[in-house]
């Protein structure tokens, strides 16, 4: 067997320079035209692991039906609640492989699973936070665009809205209004 040239850390060079090129350093990734803010967090990737752990339990109580181990329990909804759970965790797992939003020069774009939204940063119309949970919606062009409190880099994406929306102004970022926060 022909020996491999030595490669520089032992062997790990290629192996550390595939993972950079793949988890940009920073909270915030670079794409070839701008910055990429994604939702890859570890609260939201351990979250993930609940419907799978919900389609195994189903899934076993499913087969420990049929094996007269669980007796008194129904299998169709077994089996139904399994078959949901792993569609649950499959499509979360693609969303959170998808969902992320991209600036560039010319705008903002909104990538989800299911829609791409592009508003052009000279047709944004209106930004501003809604709802208690601080979540960003930006207008413009007949289009609206959605982000979450959770989105890695949110202050540094909302600072880049607000300085890259000409057609606004430079207005600030609006606190959202609340019947539960007025007394």
């Amino acid at each position: 067997m022909p020996k491999r040239p030595p490669t520089r850390n032992g062997g790990l060079a290629s192996t550390r320079k595939r993972w950079a090129a793949r988890h940009p350093a920073g909270a915030v990734g670079r794409s070839a035209s701008g910055r990429v803010y994604h939702y890859r967090t570890r609260t939201y990737r351990a979250l993930l692991w609940l419907p799978l752990g919900l389609c195994l339990t189903f899934g076993f109580l499913s087969w420990a039906t049929g094996q007269g181990l669980a007796a008194g329990t129904q299998t169709t909804g077994l089996v139904c609640g399994a078959v949901g759970c792993g569609l649950w965790f499959l499509g979360g797992w693609y969303a959170y492989r998808i969902c992320r939003v991209e600036t560039d020069e010319d705008g903002l774009t909104q990538i989800t699973p299911l829609v791409r939204r592009r508003i052009a940063w000279g047709q944004v119309e209106d930004y501003r936070l809604t709802g208690e949970y601080n979540r960003g919606v930006v207008e413009g062009r007949g289009e609206r665009l959605h982000f979450s409190r959770g989105i890695i880099g949110y202050e540094e994406l909302k600072d880049e809205i607000a300085r890259r929306a000409t057609e606004c102004g430079g207005k600030a970022w609006e606190e959202p209004t609340s019947l539960l926060r007025h007394k």
